[in-house]
């Protein structure tokens, strides 16, 4: 309001006539109105776009907050197909044994089963499934089966089998629960016939009306 006053004072008393002139001061009306309105409109521009950024930054966040989650899932699910890898590896790469509880819990699971002899059959050259076949043939002994280890057998078969030579059947219930006993301290094994070529492939031969648990290479 002062500044007002005083500029209204100049032009009204500086001189006779008022100053600047009408045509200057016409010319600067104009162009002071024309810069006050671009103001006042790239203001409100600026206003807008500050707003609609804004929620577009936002956006732009929430999207980056979303996919650093997702990375941080996906790192962790790698995490967690790694461990599990690592653990299907050492389970590969460590030696079968029965663990004292689990030589236990076969041999529990055996004394339910009427005892019979048994051969323990393991491959020649290998030590892994040597142990592994004493184990075994030491649970069957705790259960008061006749179990007979045989050490030599040259086959190059994989994994644990019952067997019985050829023309010579397990009793289906007897081979479930010999299954089941086994499968109770994860030792999966499942039923085979020994044919006649392969009946010298151990030192004592594999003979009729006899059962054998066959501990071949680790699968």
């Amino acid at each position: 309001m002062i500044i007002a006053a005083i500029m209204n004072e100049i032009a009204n008393h500086s001189g006779k006539e008022p100053w600047p002139p009408l045509d200057a001061a016409a010319w600067w009306f104009d162009k002071s109105s024309f810069v006050l309105a671009c103001s006042l409109f790239v203001g409100f521009v600026a206003t807008v776009v500050i707003i609609w950024m804004g929620i577009v930054k936002e956006h732009h966040w929430e999207l980056l907050r979303e996919q650093a989650a997702l990375q941080i899932n996906d790192q962790g699910k790698e995490v967690e197909r790694l461990h599990a890898a690592n653990l299907e590896l050492e389970a590969k790469v460590q030696p079968r044994r029965l663990t004292g509880e689990n030589s236990a819990k076969l041999a529990d699971a055996l004394a339910k089963i009427q005892p019979l002899p048994i051969g323990v059959v393991s491959r020649l050259f290998d030590p892994e499934g040597a142990d592994f076949a004493d184990d075994l043939s030491q649970a069957f002994n705790a259960a008061h089966w006749q179990s007979i280890r045989q050490k030599d057998w040259t086959m190059s078969s994989k994994g644990v089998a019952i067997g019985t030579f050829d023309g010579t059947a397990i009793p289906r219930e007897l081979a479930d629960e010999l299954l089941a006993a086994l499968e109770s301290v994860n030792v999966k094994a499942v039923i085979i016939t020994i044919s006649k070529e392969q009946q010298n492939t151990t030192s004592a031969h594999f003979q009729p009306n006899a059962l054998y648990l066959l501990i071949g290479a680790k699968p």
